[in-house]
């Protein structure tokens, strides 16, 4: 369970990994609303709506499936907490219907930040800002906003 907590965003309460602090404290703040919560994909800055739907949907189901040999261990009120971490942040980002937002990623600024070629140092958070793609119905620039928010992934 202890990946799980590594993976968390936001405002960290009862943090049991020393080497981690709260992070994305603003995310959805341009939309208004509180992105901070859910998990980083791939040990990166980002999060995407739908992979994080489908790790809350398998500990869901690992829950009650295993969740007495969980508790035997001393693992079951981590894995809820993580499942609740995670729809709590799904909850958030769909704030209307037919409104949702998928997905929470760092645009960095390339004029100001210096080349780091494929390290991660600790004062990268200073450089970087945040986008929050959204679907909306009915709005078909929201797929163009998609494939710029793939452009700028892929030339990062």
């Amino acid at each position: 369970m202890q990946f799980f907590d590594v993976q968390k965003s936001g405002r960290l309460v009862d943090n049991k990994i020393s080497w981690r602090g709260n992070s994305a404290l603003k995310d959805g703040s341009q939309a208004k609303l509180d992105l901070s919560k859910g998990m980083y994909d791939a040990g990166d800055n980002m999060k995407f709506g739908f992979p994080m739907a489908f790790t809350a949907t398998v500990l869901s189901w690992s829950i009650l499936e295993c969740g007495d040999q969980m508790d035997h261990v001393g693992q079951l009120d981590a894995a809820q907490d993580s499942l609740k971490w995670i729809t709590d942040f799904l909850i958030n980002a769909h704030p209307s219907e037919n409104v949702l937002y998928i997905q929470v990623t760092v645009f960095f600024s390339f004029g100001f930040m210096p080349h780091f070629g494929a390290s991660w140092p600790v004062c990268i958070c200073a450089c970087i800002s945040l986008l929050s793609f959204v679907f909306l119905q009915g709005h078909g620039h929201s797929w163009y906003l998609m494939i710029i928010g793939m452009f700028f992934m892929v030339k990062l």
